[in-house]
């Protein structure tokens, strides 16, 4: 799925969720009401699941977290699941699961220049990746495992990389359900900040390969 595609499902998937908000808070205060200890284990299942097999977006998941459990508990399981999900599906493509990694990343054109920086700077670009949550989280796992990232090193840049916007999403969740006032706020705020992360990175790799250039 392109990342334009990607973020209609997203915005689609928030439109559906404030038209039903009130099935879904008297759901969400329940689990709220409850403290079940069970119940927020098989939210975290779902989540990682969702974000293994994303039928649908993982800001939904995150968003519905974020509302359960609050911005901080809510951000920080969104994280958690995430990155559990994307070390099972790095860890598969890693060890049997290459030639069906390399047919997926075939289809996936926007991200075909991602292979080449992942050689170069494989941790800062899984992370500057991560924070941009329109590129597909898939592509990005099964990349890193075909270019031999360590396996440590991919880890550690998918949760720092996901960490703010997993907190976004639990926002975004928290504050939908009552007037959402201030999320155009924050989605500006956190799209400046991708978005300057990420020309950054640009702007580097492009004085590397002018560098590199010269030099020959």
């Amino acid at each position: 799925m392109g990342k334009w595609a990607t973020a209609a499902v997203y915005m689609l998937a928030m439109a559906g969720i404030w038209f039903c908000r009130e099935e879904l808070l008297h759901w969400i205060e329940s689990l709220k009401s409850s403290r079940d200890a069970a119940a927020a284990a098989q939210m975290f299942i779902m989540a990682a699941l969702a974000s293994l097999f994303p039928v649908i977006p993982f800001g939904v998941v995150g968003g519905i977290m974020g509302a359960a459990y609050g911005l901080w508990l809510g951000g920080l399981m969104n994280a958690a699941a995430s990155t559990l999900g994307a070390a099972v599906m790095f860890l598969a493509v890693r060890h049997g699961w290459q030639e069906q990694g390399r047919r997926y990343l075939d289809r996936v054109s926007p991200l075909h220049e991602l292979n080449a920086a992942m050689e170069h700077r494989p941790v800062t670009s899984i992370f500057i990746a991560r924070t941009i949550p329109v590129l597909p989280a898939i592509a990005i796992n099964v990349y890193a495992a075909l270019v031999s990232v360590p396996f440590v090193s991919f880890l550690l840049a998918t949760a720092a990389g996901k960490l703010p916007v997993m907190l976004v999403f639990a926002f975004i969740g928290e504050q939908l359900l009552e007037d959402g006032l201030k999320i155009p706020a924050v989605l500006l705020l956190y799209a400046a900040l991708a978005g300057g992360l990420y020309a950054v990175y640009r702007y580097r790799a492009g004085r590397r390969r002018k560098e590199q250039t010269e030099r020959f």
